[in-house]
Formats: C-alpha cells, sequence, structure tokens
C-alpha cells in the first residue's frame, strides 16, 4: 500500500468542476467574481486544468458579507433595473392574459 505524504491546507487545490459545488460555486460565478470581487486568482495545473488554493477560496468566503447577491456590485442588479425588469414582466403577462382572455 503505498502512503501518499499529507498535504499542508495552504497546499491543497480545489479543482472547478469537482469541488467549486461544495462551496456553492458554479464556474460561472468564479468567472464573474474573479472579474468583480476580487476571487483568488486560479493556477494551472494543466493545459486544461485549473484550482485554486482551498485556503484563499474559504478566506474569500468568509469576509464576504452575508446576503448580498453574487453579482451585486457589478451594476447587473440595481433596484433601478430590478424594478424595471419586474415592470417588463408584469405587462408581459397582462399582454398573455388579454390574449388568452380573447382567445375564449
Amino acid at each position: 500500500m503505498i502512503k501518499r505524504p499529507e498535504t499542508l491546507p495552504e497546499q491543497q487545490v480545489i479543482l472547478t468542476r469537482e469541488h467549486l459545488p461544495l462551496y456553492g460555486l458554479s464556474a460561472k460565478k468564479v468567472e464573474r467574481a474573479m472579474i468583480h470581487e476580487g476571487f483568488p486568482p486560479a493556477i494551472k495545473l494543466g493545459a486544461r486544468t485549473k484550482g485554486w488554493f482551498r485556503h484563499e477560496v474559504v478566506e474569500w468566503i468568509a469576509q464576504r458579507p452575508r446576503g448580498i447577491h453574487p453579482c451585486l456590485g457589478t451594476g447587473q442588479f440595481t433596484p433601478e433595473r430590478i424594478e424595471e425588469q419586474q415592470r417588463k414582466r408584469a405587462t408581459t403577462m397582462a399582454a398573455n392574459r388579454r390574449q388568452r382572455e380573447t382567445a375564449e
């Protein structure tokens, strides 16, 4: 039986597909967070493989404010934009309702 050397916490690597879902992160969320929110940079492990040091990801998650949408700081979810989307959705729903009523 081959005995593996123990890895120190700062040497443990999180791989995209295998481990990020355990932390509630998808590859797309990580890409967005790297651009807008200071997510730790990826380390290249192979031609098509990248990962992150576990302790850096855990620290980044711990410093994030609770209850805030990950895209909030990007301008994608401003209160004005949310209201505009809600108005559009309500208008579309009303139009669909009228269309169903006239078809009956």
